[in-house]
């Protein structure tokens, strides 16, 4: 029940500094639409969640934690905010998707994973898996 949802939460969890970092990657910020308004609109949603008096003095809090619900529902709250001239909310999100977070998203040559997953020492350790890799 509610020990295996904190489970669930904690392992698709990321930090503020993430989520900011996701955001630039995927061209959210504008003249508009700033780190700073992206603070407010996480602070605005947790305002009308469960927890009514949020802390202020988190907003600007690199560390603070993001579950997996709170990233979807900032990616929404985003998508609402930057293309409030489209109709309906759906078609913000859909534009959204498509034109700042799957062209973008996790294409950072800095992201640890994908620098070494393109190492020459990695290509090494996976060529003897290679044949097994792609039977599966």
């Amino acid at each position: 029940g509610t020990q295996q949802q904190a489970v669930i939460d904690n392992a698709f969890a990321m930090s503020m500094l993430d989520f900011w970092k996701f955001a630039k990657e995927c061209r959210v910020p504008d003249n508009r639409l700033t780190l700073a308004e992206i603070d407010r609109i996480f602070l605005t949603a947790e305002r009308t969640g469960a927890d009514a008096t949020p802390d202020a003095s988190q907003v600007h809090n690199p560390s603070k934690k993001l579950i997996f619900r709170q990233f979807i529902e900032g990616v929404v709250r985003l998508s609402h905010f930057k293309y409030c001239d489209l109709l309906p909310v759906s078609r913000r999100l859909c534009h959204a998707l498509y034109h700042n977070i799957l062209p973008y998203a996790c294409q950072d040559t800095a992201d640890d994973l994908k620098v070494a997953m393109e190492s020459s020492d990695f290509k090494t350790a996976m060529l003897p898996l290679d044949g097994g890799l792609r039977m599966h």
